[in-house]
């Protein structure tokens, strides 16, 4: 089954309606001198072709492509479409002789053979299109991929980095606070299954727990020296798609090179403008004048790059600021999505 979008429907028509209007307008020089009448009533005849086709595509799409033998798919498909071609083109061509539009009136036979012609016509254009939907889904489908094995790339960079950071963090407790070391260890065992099996896209309600469960084992180093402020605004959709561990990065950031695990303040300030997701992660510590970008920051810049994202950086009074940008209506994280082949 291949299901035309919205979209593909809209490039379709115009297209019909221009097909049709240069014909109208070529018939109309040769014949008469209302060329302009015959436009439009080319066009109209498109019209009443592309309503059918587009009916006859969505009832097959429905009710029959799917149980009929695999052989006899296209050549039902191409069927359907004659006789769109046919059907429209007959009303068409009734409907502009009713309003005038037309100054000659076909013979019987001649009728039919032009008929004929356009619902030959038709099949033909919508098997054009068929094939050229299908190399477009294709096309899709391997870029998907692409985007996905890079994902995976870089999240098999940036699994090590995180977990031999937080592995050096609970190192340096066990020397202050074993006991606190252990507790630390069991936090650490339940949230390393996260980092491991979970997508490398979630939601931003999961990321925003896997912040709270990775700051749980921080907590234990800096104790009440550094305090998480997290503020997202009101009435937001939790469920948009973010990388995993993208806010957790820039969190560690802020605390080893902005904070340098002193006392100080982290905010993560999560909002939405129009169609924007605008992720804020705040310190107010020592701040930089040129910043040279890590494995961390470097990783999270490319993860965001391939679902439409951004990731800039600069002073806000006495903060550094590092913000995500999501752009939800032409993220391609849409593209992560089942697509209809």
């Amino acid at each position: 089954m291949l299901e035309l979008r919205l979209r593909e429907w809209l490039y379709i028509l115009l297209f019909a309606l221009l097909i049709g209007s240069c014909i109208g307008v070529f018939v109309g020089f040769l014949i008469s001198d209302r060329w302009y009448s015959y436009a439009l009533s080319g066009a109209l005849i498109s019209l009443f072709i592309f309503a059918f086709s587009m009916l006859t595509t969505e009832a097959n799409n429905r009710f029959f492509i799917d149980r009929l033998p695999k052989p006899l798919r296209i050549p039902f498909s191409l069927a359907l479409a004659y006789l769109s071609g046919f059907l429209g083109s007959f009303l068409g061509y009734n409907v502009c002789n009713y309003l005038g539009l037309l100054d000659v009136h076909l013979k019987q036979s001649q009728l039919i053979v032009s008929l004929n012609l356009l619902g030959v016509l038709t099949a033909s254009v919508g098997f054009l299109i068929y094939l050229i939907v299908v190399s477009k889904r294709e096309w899709e489908q391997l870029k998907i991929r692409l985007l996905t094995q890079e994902l995976k790339n870089l999240e098999l960079q940036i699994n090590p980095h995180f977990l031999f950071n937080t592995i050096n963090s609970i190192v340096e407790l066990v020397r202050i606070d074993p006991e606190e070391a252990e507790r630390a260890l069991i936090n650490f065992s339940r949230f390393l299954r996260k980092v491991l099996y979970s997508d490398f896209l979630i939601s931003l309600q999961e990321e925003l727990e896997n912040l709270q469960e990775y700051w749980s084992i921080v907590k234990l180093r800096v104790r009440d020296s550094i305090e998480l402020r997290v503020r997202v605004q009101e009435g937001m959709d939790l469920n948009s798609k973010v990388p995993k561990f993208c806010l957790q990065m820039l969190v560690e950031n802020a605390l080893k090179h902005g904070l340098r695990w002193r006392r100080g303040a982290i905010e993560v300030v999560i909002t939405q403008v129009d169609k924007k997701l605008i992720m804020d992660v705040r310190d107010n510590g020592v701040g930089f004048n040129r910043l040279r970008e890590g494995l961390g920051l470097k990783n999270v810049r490319d993860r965001l790059s391939l679902i439409g994202g951004e990731l800039t950086y600069f002073r806000d009074g006495n903060y550094t600021v590092f913000r995500m940008q999501i752009d939800q209506e032409t993220s391609s994280q849409n593209k992560f999505s089942k697509s209809n082949p």
